[in-house]
């Protein structure tokens, strides 16, 4: 049995973590249509993803692509922040109408979640060291150490792909290991290409040495999705509607990109914890 097959197994075991309950928050949904206003559950300090910038204003890939699908239904976003396992279990529970996936590891039919199609796509790379022959595969990195966001999904994949020949490093920030990269105390780090964007060419650090090789073949989902309720279809209905008229999917990358200065107001983050 392969490792995730094995999470997997243990997840259906013991179950989701389920934190204590926020009736505050439980109040507001049900005084709120959910037509009108929705609350959305982000991860703070995920640059370039969502964040919270020096006005403590949301910001990031995420929080971009949710705005416009709310504008798209005529609703209000309202960004909830908290960690990762609350906000499941707040959007489990109906305190919040939805919860942004960027790489966390979700099971819906477990999880009681449905997902939208991913709202930007992602080009899966390797951060690594300027060379003259890129690495990508588990045989170019053989007996290398890798890095990766620890409990994502791009951790799970290099556990199944890369850890037989390989030492793995997870991080709980991953801006920890492009120090550690520049250190040389990790060969490469498992990302995708608006990470390195944002948080390598954008601040200079591609100057260091350190650029970013894609990885073909990399079937690794899901990824940048807007999670909601299992139950509440008629949401799910909406959103699923407003991105099929959106046309094509646009890359990561591309609404970095246009995002801007945004992004950069982002450099230095303060942790807020905002409820409905």
């Amino acid at each position: 049995m392969s490792f995730l097959q094995h999470c997997i197994y243990l997840i259906v075991i013991s179950g989701c973590l389920l934190l204590s309950f926020s009736g505050h928050a439980q109040e507001n949904l049900e005084k709120t249509p959910v037509d009108t206003q929705l609350f959305i559950g982000i991860q703070d300090n995920r640059m370039p993803y969502s964040f919270f910038d020096q006005e403590q204003q949301p910001q990031g890939v995420m929080v971009e692509s949710i705005t416009r699908l709310c504008q798209q239904i005529d609703a209000e976003c309202n960004f909830v922040t908290a960690d990762f396992d609350q906000l499941l279990h707040q959007v489990q529970t109906l305190q919040i109408n939805g919860l942004a996936i960027i790489d966390s590891l979700v099971l819906p039919e477990i999880d009681q979640l449905s997902l939208t199609k991913p709202l930007c796509l992602p080009e899966i790379v390797f951060i690594q060291r300027e060379t003259d022959n890129p690495q990508t595969t588990p045989e170019d990195f053989r007996g290398n150490t890798l890095g990766a966001l620890e409990g994502s999904l791009l951790h799970l994949h290099l556990l199944e792909e890369y850890d037989s020949n390989n030492r793995l490093k997870p991080y709980l920030v991953l801006e920890s290991g492009i120090v550690d990269l520049l250190s040389q105390r990790v060969d490469a780090l498992l990302t995708d290409r608006a990470f390195f964007q944002a948080r390598v060419t954008d601040v200079k650090l591609d100057k260091e040495g350190l650029t970013a090789f894609k990885v073909e073949k990399a079937e690794i989902s899901p990824l940048m999705t807007l999670a909601v309720h299992r139950n509440n279809g008629e949401l799910l209905d909406k959103l699923e509607k407003a991105i099929a008229t959106s046309g094509e999917t646009p890359s990561c990358t591309t609404t970095l990109a246009a995002l801007g200065e945004k992004i950069s107001k982002g450099q230095k983050l303060q942790t807020k914890q905002e409820k409905p």
